[in-house]
């Protein structure tokens, strides 16, 4: 194993080296609560709070990033173009604690898929969906 100056580790010629990107992420969450109809007519609806059902979809590709010989020779992403869509259903719990604060926790099994092109030939790839569990806890204040 030999490692770089800047930290990315070699094994046998093959492996890793550090670099950055600039990426634009674009995202829709729909959502839809459990019973928020007789919550809210029993004045219990205070921020949301109560069980959710969530279909977040998401866009993820990059702009811009470091050149690496043999993988990317330039800053921009050029003749090879890559979009990766991840699409998680939840399902969750929103707790008020206050007027403006509420804690939120939900789980997910969702997919993410890579689409790429080639602007060389033209070759439009989908590659096979890899299973995305999520986890995630939230605090959040609102203005109200």
């Amino acid at each position: 194993m030999i490692t770089d100056s800047i930290n990315g580790t070699y094994i046998g010629g093959l492996g890793s080296k550090t670099s950055y990107a600039l990426s634009l992420e674009l995202g829709l969450e729909p959502r839809w609560y459990w019973g928020y109809k007789s919550r809210y007519q029993f004045g219990r609806a205070q921020l949301n709070s109560g069980w959710f059902l969530s279909f977040p979809l998401q866009f993820q590709t990059t702009i811009l990033h470091t050149p690496i010989p043999l993988v990317h020779l330039g800053w921009f992403p050029g003749d090879y173009y890559r979009g990766l869509f991840i699409f998680i259903p939840t399902v969750g719990y929103r707790k008020a604690v206050s007027k403006q604060w509420f804690l939120e926790g939900s789980l997910g099994l969702g997919a993410n898929i890579i689409v790429s092109t080639n602007s060389i030939n033209y070759k439009f790839n989908l590659f096979t969906p890899m299973l995305n569990p999520t986890f995630r806890l939230k605090a959040a204040y609102t203005l109200k």
